[in-house]
């Protein structure tokens, strides 16, 4: 049955020191580097039951204590000096007498004193066949081990003054010896039988003789640190300072005098591997049964393994025939689905063949046919209305050659105009980078220049987008020649008028199914025609606005005032009423020809008869945003033919032009 997952947290540790044949454990959880930790639970349990503990405890990381018996440990001495220089002679020395030769993860070394007088250097390695005596834990829990003699370190402190040493029952002893070169740490096994002082006086004695210490003084000096050491041993196992020259009794939040669960001495080993974890010698807290691998991934195992050469050659081969037998594969399992498929296989091949033949054909002839009407009418388009074009030469794969006539603007000579010409062929990008290559002439006596433009195509097919305003799908040559006309068809003559509306026409574009702001024809500036024209001009009235008695001016007045009313509700007949009043004007302009001898052109259409328009009343601002859309244009269409009436006032005029611009706001401001 597979084991049941459990979310472990990594904040919960497990202390754990054997002791005889149980294990002590402390269960701390970690608050933070400068908080001390929270006691969770303390207790006793057999090695066998340890696992199962710890994981109903929910605890993710373990740190035990490794026997002194199951550690080799030797003590390394240096002058005083920099920082730098007294780690890297410890370093040296440990890998000279014992890491050299030892695993990296069951080694450690500790830096002891290495700013005091004395700096040290603590080596610690744990052989491969000696037993720590706790059994292998599930592999979700992260287990390192601490040496027993690390713990002790910190128990006692960089320059401890007394003997420090652990006294265990199966015969194992640790100390910690002062001497005038700096602490020596010693790990050895004893008689069990023996009393304290037994096992420790020769492990001191040779301690100090290792030192260089004069062999006279000894056994004196063997007496001092031995000298009450029944009195101060905790637990009859742990001979340390007291609690508050050690520092343990502020790692947690509890007094370790009330530990139940664990014996004393356990106890301040437990905090001394707690504290040497936090510490700056926490390598020795990183000891591990197995090397600790990282379990890649997929990619990475991936990575991992092409990486060996062997391994690369054989799946580049095997690529390699692959890349060779697979289309012939493919090849012969499409052909057998075909031949199941298809009765008459070689028929239907002649027939793509001949499908892909003529794919071709037509490809080639799309890349080499002119729409030759698509780049007279884009050549045209680009043209200014003041030159006159004599000839236009289009042969497939030969330059384009246009010849005409710039004829002098008011502001611009001919060559102006000629080289404005070659600026809007080389922006619409038909042609090569270089551009046209214009020839220009000198004026003649009327300022009319000849040119001569010759261009290479580089994209025929390319669609050209001129701007709005140079664009004669917006304006036509008519509205570029003698300018706009009004709803009536009328040229408009007032220089504002006839700008808002070349303007409207711009800002709407090619889309000519966008309607244009209502506009009606100014009145004439010259003088009103007598009474006779004026009779004739309400004879060429349309017939469906005549009245039917013209025999006094004032019927015809009035007649004339009940049409300007009418004008405003013919919108449902607009475009008869336009060709009548096309017609009558026709008539009109025919008439007076005959009469006065004389004609002012398509501007005269303008000077029409006098007309009576209702001004409508203004509405304030507030009136003007309570509108709709909808309200704002059918506004907008009412005013519009009274604002150049001949009967408004300047003031009328001025507040009809206010209003015209506030609901023209108020159309973009409601627009969907």
């Amino acid at each position: 049955m597979a084991r049941r997952r459990t979310e472990l947290e990594p904040d919960l540790i497990a202390l754990c020191r054997r002791r005889g044949d149980d294990v002590c454990v402390l269960l701390v959880q970690e608050q933070g580097s400068r908080t001390p930790s929270r006691v969770v639970e303390e207790f006793t349990c057999p090695p066998e039951g340890l696992e199962s503990r710890i994981l109903d405890a929910r605890c993710g990381r373990v740190l035990a204590i490794l026997p002194s018996t199951a550690t080799l440990v030797r003590t390394v001495h240096v002058p005083s000096g920099g920082t730098l220089q007294v780690e890297s002679a410890i370093r040296i020395e440990a890998e000279s007498r014992l890491l050299g030769s030892a695993s990296a993860h069951r080694s450690g070394l500790g830096l002891i004193g290495i700013e005091g007088p004395t700096p040290t250097g603590l080596i610690v390695s744990w052989p491969d066949g000696l037993d720590p005596g706790l059994p292998e834990l599930a592999p979700e829990i992260d287990v390192t081990w601490i040496p027993e003699i690390a713990c002790l370190a910190i128990l006692a402190g960089d320059t401890p003054t007394s003997l420090a040493a652990v006294i265990d029952g199966d015969g194992s002893t640790a100390a910690v010896v002062p001497t005038p070169k700096g602490p020596v740490y010693r790990a050895t096994r004893g008689i069990p039988s023996t009393s304290p002082e037994d096992r420790l006086r020769p492990l001191v004695a040779e301690s100090l003789l290792g030192e260089d210490i004069d062999p006279s003084t000894v056994e004196q000096s063997v007496r001092s640190l031995l000298s009450g050491i029944d009195g101060r041993l905790i637990d009859g196992a742990l001979l340390i300072p007291t609690d508050d020259e050690s520092g343990v009794d502020q790692l947690v939040d509890q007094d370790i005098t009330r530990f139940s669960g664990i014996d004393a001495a356990s106890a301040r080993l437990l905090l001394g591997a707690l504290a040497a974890s936090r510490g700056d010698n926490a390598d020795l807290a990183g000891l591990r049964r197995h090397e600790h691998f990282e379990k890649p991934s997929f990619l990475g195992a991936m990575t991992h393994r092409l990486s060996d050469g062997r391994t690369a050659v054989a799946i580049a081969t095997f690529a390699l025939i692959m890349m060779i037998l697979s289309p012939l594969a493919f090849s012969g399992i499409r052909l057998m689905i075909m031949r199941s498929k298809v009765d008459d296989l070689a028929s239907l091949e002649e027939r793509v063949r001949r499908v892909e033949n003529l794919e071709k054909v037509y490809r080639e002839l799309d890349r080499q046919a002119w729409s030759i009407t698509k780049l007279l009418g884009d050549v045209s388009n680009l043209m200014p209305e003041q030159i006159e074009l004599l000839s236009m030469t289009l042969t497939h794969g030969e330059p384009i050659t246009v010849m005409g006539v710039a004829k002098r603007d008011a502001d611009m000579s001919g060559t102006d105009i000629v080289f404005d010409f070659n600026r809007r062929l080389r922006e619409s990008k038909l042609f090569l980078d270089y551009g046209p290559v214009p020839s220009i002439e000198q004026p003649d006596a009327r300022g009319y220049t000849e040119f001569k433009l010759t261009a290479v195509l580089d994209d025929p097919l390319r669609p050209v987008q001129p701007r709005p305003e140079n664009d004669y799908a917006v304006l036509s040559y008519r509205d570029r020649r003698y300018g706009p006309v009004d709803d009536d068809g009328y040229l408009i003559v007032d220089p504002d008028a006839r700008q808002e509306r070349l303007d409207a026409m711009i800002a709407r574009g090619i889309d000519l199914s966008k309607p244009l702001p209502a506009m009606e024809a100014a009145p004439s500036s010259s003088s009103e025609a007598p009474s006779s024209s004026r009779a004739d001009a309400g004879s060429s009235t349309p017939p469906s606005e005549r009245t039917s008695s013209s025999s006094s001016r004032a019927s015809s007045e009035e007649t004339e005032t009940d049409i300007a009313d009418a004008r405003t509700s013919r919108e449902p007949s607009r475009e008869s009423t336009r060709s009548r009043d096309r017609a009558s004007s026709s008539g009109r302009d025919r008439e007076s020809s005959r009469e006065g001898g004389s004609s002012d052109g398509p501007a005269s259409r303008s000077s029409i008869r006098s007309r009576v328009i209702e001004i409508p009343e203004p509405l304030s601002s507030e009136e003007i945003e309570t509108l709709s859309n909808a309200e704002a244009k059918a506004r907008l269409a009412k005013i519009a033919g009274a604002r150049n009436a001949p009967n408004a006032t300047e003031e009328q005029k001025k507040a009809l032009k206010d209003e015209w611009d506030s609901l023209l706001n108020r159309i973009r401001e409601t627009n969907p």
